[in-house]
C-alpha cells in the first residue's frame, strides 16, 4: 500500500470515528434536552396545577410547612392561617416560574431543572423520614412520597448525566420575554384563583346553660336543695361562634394562660358544649383515623376522667376510616367542614375555670399528660369544695324546692315566664340493686325520673332533661341493632339531642363503632344484671316519655319515637 492510499483509509477511518463520536453527543445532547426542557417542566407543571386546583395549606410537605411556621412565628404573624395560605400561593407561583425559565430559557434551563428537583429530592426525604404517609406533591390522592422521590430522583440523576445543548430555541430576547410572560401568568393564576367558597354557617343548636359541673351551680347538696346561684354569679354565656375562614393554622403554645373562649378554633365547635368555664376538663382535638389520637384517648382518658373530657373530632377524613372510640361517657363536638386544619393532632388542652393551663400533644409524653390531668383534677376538686361551701340564698333554695309533677306541654309553654316553676333537681341515684328488669311500655305518659334505670345514669346529665326533648337510647357496645337504630335514625340530625346510654355488659374490645356524633355519653354502673332488650329508643319532652321504640326495622315506630319528642308542639314550643 502506497503512503497516499494509507492516509486516505485514515482520514477516512478518522472521519467515520467523528462521525458516531458526533451522532452519540447528538443523542446524549437531545435526551438532555427533552429531560432539562420539556419532562422535567411538564412534571412540576402537572404538580402546581394538582396543588393549585386543591389549594389546601395541609398538601404542604411537613417540613415546608414546620419552616413557614417557624418564620411565621419568629416575625411575630397574627394569622398564621392567612400566612400559610399565602405561602402555598408563593411555591405554587415559584414552581410556575421555574417552569417559565425550563421552557423558554435554554441556556438556564439545565440549571433550573436541577436547582427543582434537588429541592424536592431534599424536602421527600425529610418527609419520609418524619414517617409522613403523604407529601401533598400531586394533591391528596397523588402517589406515596417513595415513589414520587423515586422518580425526582431519577429525573435529576438523568439531567446531571445528560446536558442539555440542542434545539437552543427561542433565542435572544425572545427567551426572556417569553419566560417573562409565562411567570407572570403562573403568579396570576397562583394568586388570582380565590379560595374555595365556604358552607354555610352550620346551624349549631344555640348555647345552653344544661350541664350539671363542679363549678358554680348545679350540684346537689345535703338535704335535697341545690347550690345554684342567680344567672349574674356565674360565667357568661359562652360566646356566639364567629365567621368561618378558609384555614385555621392555631399555635397552641400561644393558647397557655388564656381563657379558651378567646379562640376561635373553640368557639367554632359544634354546639351545646358542656360548661368548659366551670371546673376542670380535658379538651382534645383529634382525627377520627389518627391512630395517635386514639391512643391518647384510649390509653389516658378513659374512666372517671371521660365525663369531663370533650372530644373534639376535625373532620378531614372519610368517617368510614375512622378508628373506633371508647364506649366511654366523653362530651363530643365537631368542627365545622369547609374549612382547612392545618395542625397537627392530637391536642389536648387542661382547662381549669375556662383557662388553658396545659398542653400535649404527644400521646407518649407521660409525664406530660400526668401534670395536665392532676390541673384538671384539682380544679374540679377546688370547684366542688366551692360549691359545697356557698350559701343557699332563699331564692335559690325556693327555685330548687320539688315541686309537683311536671306540667304539661301546653300547660307550661302558655304560662308567663316569671310564672314558669324551676324544674326541681335530677334525684339522686338510689342504691343499686342486683337486677334491673324494666318494662319500658308502663313508663310511656309518665315521667323519666320514675324509672329507677333512669337514675342510675352517669352523672351530670343535662339540666333540662325535664325542659326540653331529649331522645334516650339504651345500648349495649357489641349490639348491632342498637348501632344499626343510632346510624340510621338518629345520626347526625338527631345527635345533639341524643344521650346514649351503655349497658356494660359486653368486653369493650368488642364493641363496634359509634358515629362520630356530638351525642351525650353515659353509661351504667358495673355490677347489675340487666334484663333488657337492646336497643331502647324513649322520645321524652319535658321529662315524659311520650314514645318507644325497640326496633330497628320498624321504621314507623322509630319515627314515631323521635317525633313524640322533637317534633313541634301545637303552639310551636
Amino acid at each position: 500500500m502506497t503512503a497516499d492510499a494509507y492516509d486516505r483509509d485514515r482520514d477516512a477511518a478518522l472521519s467515520s470515528s467523528d462521525r458516531a463520536a458526533s451522532g452519540r453527543s447528538s443523542t446524549v445532547a437531545i435526551i438532555g434536552t427533552l429531560l432539562a426542557r420539556v419532562i422535567v417542566p411538564l412534571w412540576v407543571l402537572a404538580g402546581a396545577g394538582f396543588k393549585l386546583a386543591e389549594r389546601n395549606p395541609n398538601l404542604l410537605p411537613p417540613p415546608v410547612r414546620d419552616t413557614a411556621f417557624w418564620i411565621a412565628n419568629a416575625i411575630g404573624v397574627a394569622d398564621r392561617g392567612i400566612f400559610i395560605e399565602q405561602t402555598l400561593r408563593f411555591l405554587i407561583a415559584t414552581e410556575f416560574l421555574l417552569v417559565a425559565i425550563m421552557f423558554f430559557v435554554p441556556r438556564l434551563a439545565r440549571l433550573a431543572a436541577i436547582f427543582t428537583l434537588t429541592m424536592f429530592v431534599l424536602v421527600l426525604t425529610g418527609v419520609i423520614l418524619s414517617g409522613a404517609a403523604a407529601c401533598g406533591c400531586f394533591g391528596a390522592s397523588g402517589p406515596p412520597p417513595k415513589v414520587v422521590l423515586a422518580i425526582d430522583a431519577a429525573m435529576l440523576l438523568g439531567v446531571l448525566i445528560f446536558p442539555a445543548r440542542a434545539f437552543a430555541v427561542p433565542r435572544g430576547g425572545a427567551s426572556a420575554l417569553l419566560a417573562a410572560i409565562g411567570a407572570a401568568l403562573g403568579a396570576a393564576l397562583a394568586y388570582g384563583i380565590p379560595n374555595r367558597p365556604l358552607p354555610p354557617q352550620p346551624a349549631w343548636e344555640e348555647q345552653h346553660d344544661d350541664w350539671t359541673s363542679g363549678g358554680t351551680g348545679g350540684v346537689a347538696r345535703s338535704g335535697g336543695a341545690s347550690s345554684s346561684a342567680a344567672p349574674a354569679a356565674g360565667p357568661p354565656p359562652w360566646p356566639a361562634p364567629p365567621a368561618l375562614v378558609s384555614t385555621y393554622a392555631p399555635n397552641f403554645a400561644t393558647w397557655i394562660g388564656t381563657p379558651l373562649r378567646s379562640h376561635d378554633l373553640a368557639l367554632i365547635a359544634s354546639r351545646p358544649l358542656p360548661k368548659l368555664d366551670s371546673g376542670g376538663w380535658v379538651v382534645v382535638y383529634y382525627r377520627g383515623d389518627c391512630e395517635h389520637c386514639h391512643d391518647l384517648i384510649e390509653t389516658n382518658l378513659a374512666g372517671a376522667i371521660a365525663e369531663r373530657t370533650l372530644l373534639i373530632r376535625v373532620p378531614e377524613n372519610d368517617p368510614a376510616l375512622d378508628h373506633p372510640l371508647p364506649n366511654e361517657p366523653f362530651q363530643r363536638a365537631v368542627l365545622p367542614d369547609g374549612p382547612f386544619y392545618v395542625f397537627q393532632t392530637p391536642v389536648m388542652l387542661a382547662v381549669a375555670e375556662g383557662t388553658v393551663r396545659a398542653l400535649v400533644t404527644d400521646p407518649a409524653d407521660a409525664p406530660g399528660i400526668e401534670a395536665a390531668l392532676a390541673i384538671v383534677g384539682e380544679a374540679q376538686r377546688a370547684a366542688a369544695a366551692s360549691a359545697e361551701a356557698a350559701p343557699v340564698t332563699d331564692a335559690a333554695a325556693a327555685a330548687a324546692a320539688p315541686t309537683d309533677a311536671p306540667r304539661g306541654a301546653a300547660e307550661r309553654d302558655t304560662a308567663p315566664p316569671a310564672a314558669r316553676p324551676a324544674p326541681s333537681a335530677w334525684p339522686p341515684p338510689p342504691a343499686l340493686v342486683s337486677t334491673y328488669a324494666p318494662d319500658f311500655r308502663r313508663l310511656l305518659g309518665k315521667p323519666l325520673r320514675e324509672l329507677d334505670l333512669a337514675l342510675q345514669i352517669s352523672r351530670p346529665l343535662p339540666r333540662t332533661i325535664e325542659e326540653e326533648p331529649w331522645l334516650v337510647v339504651f345500648y349495649r357496645g357489641d349490639c348491632e341493632h342498637c348501632h344499626e337504630l343510632i346510624e340510621v335514625f338518629i345520626a347526625p340530625d338527631h345527635a345533639a339531642r341524643t344521650i346514649l346510654v351503655r349497658v356494660p355488659e359486653n368486653d369493650p374490645a368488642r364493641d363496634l363503632p359509634l358515629p362520630d356524633a356530638p351525642f351525650r355519653m353515659h353509661r351504667l354502673p358495673d355490677g347489675p344484671f340487666y334484663v333488657l332488650q337492646t336497643p331502647v329508643l324513649l322520645g321524652v319532652r319535658d321529662g315524659i316519655v311520650r314514645g318507644l321504640a325497640t326496633d330497628p326495622d320498624d321504621a314507623d315506630a322509630v319515627f314515631a319515637a323521635i317525633e313524640a319528642a322533637l317534633a313541634p308542639s301545637a303552639d310551636g314550643g
